[in-house]
């Protein structure tokens, strides 16, 4: 399971949402491991307005995105003979990405529907974690803190970035 902020984190992202992974993981070496993922991350950012006469913006619609993450990965263990199992990671592939806008029916004269196009882009995903597991222990906990970028068309705007903590 995941938090994911794209363009910036809280607050400043422009998008914000959870998501979740799915991956599949052989290891190689006792420190390296590689495999696949799939993922599915929803998003959102609300549409605001605020007149005169009001205290407080109203919400009146929102943007949401589905990124669907297809990629493969790499994972290196610094040291794999403690409970603690410090890692750095790479992952790279496709991740499609698909829009929604929902206006609310009084306030469709505001603005008028944005429209984005579906896409499937390239992207990869540095990342850093800790794995806690007895030696003996098939069950453990995963958490990883990763950066990706997403390289969309021009005329998507370009270059993006998630940061998300799994």
């Amino acid at each position: 399971f995941s938090y994911i902020g794209e363009g910036g984190w809280s607050n400043k992202a422009q998008y914000a949402g959870s998501g979740i992974d799915i991956s599949a993981k052989k290891y190689l070496t006792e420190n390296l491991r590689i495999g696949m993922n799939w993922g599915v991350y929803d998003m959102r950012t609300n549409l605001m307005i605020q007149k005169q006469s009001d205290a407080l913006p109203i919400v009146y619609g929102r943007i949401l995105k589905r990124v669907v993450p297809l990629n493969v990965s790499g994972e290196y263990f610094l040291w794999t003979k403690h409970l603690i199992k410090p890692f750095v990671g790479l992952s790279t592939g496709t991740y499609m990405s698909q829009y929604d806008t929902q206006i609310e029916k009084d306030y469709e004269y505001l603005t008028p529907r944005k429209t984005f196009e579906n896409s499937i882009n390239w992207g990869f995903s540095p990342s850093i974690g800790l794995q806690l597991q007895e030696t003996a222990d098939r069950l453990g906990l995963y958490l990883k803190f990763s950066y990706t970028g997403i390289q969309y068309s021009s005329s998507q705007g370009g270059y993006t970035s998630f940061y998300g903590v799994y």
